[in-house]
């Protein structure tokens, strides 16, 4: 189930998981032009796009955790390789599990049964400030997956986003979802808010698990066509008043002056 703060979304199929994060110190950020950025990760054999980041929350006093890197510098790796807990290049249930599947996208697995499960695994997309100002109306798309189930495991992933003066980011929660079945959820339109637009401070979003139980190795998550989608603001054209006034500064400035007899 899904759970947003104005609306109620649909699991569409079955579900996904998994998480993202990005820091400004390392990363250049995404880039925002025309009314949408977008994001297949179909070349992350070559590395991880700007602006993405995948981590491991190492302790609950930090909620940007430690960053982490793709299984052996992007290989690809099997939706029921359940070997270690990693982030990994894999490829998208729209085609074949195999390395000749161009359609990919990041995948996790969070490892094996453990007495404490401390939250992990994330991933965040860094939405620079100067690239904000003058848009608004921020909306957000992106498929969840759970590729691989093979026991009585349940996860709850929450979307959420922070400034990056305030990183206390629970606050900004934009809706949580519990996968409880393997396939897929498409999750579009979750409402940013309004203070998340024409900002002039940098944004990060971010997919991140927030809850775990488990009897057994836990579920192999993927996350595929993230889309963030916004809305210029119109420049207002100026009124007749001010383009009256600016011609009257205009002709007074062409105005010869007169010396004093």
């Amino acid at each position: 189930m899904i759970r947003s703060k104005k609306c109620v979304f649909a699991a569409v199929l079955f579900s996904f998981a998994s998480s993202f994060v990005c820091n400004s110190s390392v990363n250049a950020g995404i880039t925002l032009s025309g009314s949408e950025y977008f994001q297949n990760f179909n070349s992350i054999g070559s590395g991880l796009p700007s602006g993405v980041e995948v981590r491991q929350v190492s302790n609950s006093t930090n909620p940007w955790g430690r960053a982490e890197s793709l299984r052996s510098g992007g290989i690809h790796v099997s939706w029921t390789d359940t070997t270690v807990s990693d982030f990994r290049n894999s490829a998208s249930p729209t085609g074949s599990n195999s390395s000749g599947n161009a359609d990919r996208l990041i995948g996790i697995h969070q490892g094996k049964t453990s007495a404490t499960w401390t939250p992990s695994f994330f991933f965040t997309f860094d939405a620079r400030t100067n690239n904000q100002i003058g848009l608004s109306e921020f909306k957000l798309d992106f498929d969840f997956w759970v590729l691989h189930k093979p026991s009585t495991s349940s996860t709850t992933w929450t979307v959420r986003w922070a400034t990056a003066s305030n990183q206390n980011i629970t606050s900004n929660v934009i809706a949580t979802l519990s996968p409880n079945s393997a396939g897929k959820i498409e999750i579009r339109n979750l409402d940013m808010g309004a203070e998340f637009s024409n900002s002039t401070e940098t944004k990060y979003i971010q997919i991140v698990a927030t809850a775990n139980t488990s009897s057994g190795t836990r579920d192999v998550f993927g996350l595929d066509n993230f889309r963030l989608k916004f809305t210029p603001q119109a420049v207002p054209e100026p009124s007749t008043a001010v383009l009256v006034g600016l011609m009257a500064i205009g002709f007074a400035s062409l105005r010869p002056s007169r010396s004093k007899r």
